[in-house]
């Protein structure tokens, strides 16, 4: 046994086995951050959209003297539409936003400018309940 001389120029099971634990463990708390953080994205870019969307549809009630409406349906979207006919756009919801039934306004109205509609748009995302609350007249918006 005297003889017998150890190497000691590689790494040994235990070490390799803590090693890929570690690593494993991290990674796992890195994932779930990141999506976490892409999933408020989502819903931060959607909340958005819908604010520039009611926007679009006062600057094109202002050009073109109409009334146009921007009508939320439970069918996951969304459209404007001239109300002598013809739409504008149409916008599905992401996945996983939806509508609440809470919604005290489902349709904007908007003439000149100025918004007939007024309450609470309510969405139902992953990370909670968001608001968009329209004030009467002059179409100011606040994201709850």
């Amino acid at each position: 046994m005297r003889g017998l001389i150890f190497n000691s120029k590689g790494y040994t099971l235990l070490e390799i086995l803590l090693v890929l634990f570690v690593v494993t463990i991290i990674s796992s708390i890195a994932l779930q951050f990141t999506n976490k953080f892409s999933e408020k994205h989502l819903v931060d870019m959607f909340i958005q959209q819908v604010q520039l969307d009611i926007q679009t549809i006062q600057a094109h009630s202002i050009e073109h003297e109409t009334v146009i409406t921007l009508e939320f349906n439970s069918q996951n979207s969304y459209y404007a539409y001239y109300d002598r006919g013809g739409r504008i756009f149409e916008r599905t919801y992401p996945p996983g936003i939806e509508i609440t039934p809470y919604s005290t306004v489902r349709k904007i109205r908007m003439f000149k400018g100025v918004n007939y509609d007024f309450g609470k748009l309510r969405f139902k995302t992953p990370l909670g309940e968001k608001q968009i609350i329209l004030n009467i007249n002059k179409g100011r918006m606040k994201i709850v």
